[in-house]
């Protein structure tokens, strides 16, 4: 059976794929929690500006899932 592995970061200053994948993992999860509250809010919101928010979570869902795979498959 062959394993698919995530396409890893580029890792400029060679302190290691693992830290590199926490790194964006951390600023993911940071982002996503900036986000959300106006992303997902049950009262009003400029739609304009919830769309940018909900962009800017997913954005940030993707890069988690990314760097999680990443881990998940280092340790």
């Amino acid at each position: 059976m062959k394993h698919n592995l995530p396409q890893f970061f580029s890792d400029s200053y060679e302190i290691g794929q693992k830290k590199v994948a926490q790194i964006h993992f951390d600023l993911a999860s940071e982002q996503m929690a900036e986000a959300a509250p106006e992303a997902f809010s049950t009262g009003y919101e400029n739609p304009d500006w919830r769309a940018m928010r909900r962009r800017q979570f997913q954005r940030g869902w993707s890069e988690y899932q990314r760097a999680k795979s990443i881990l998940e498959a280092l340790t």
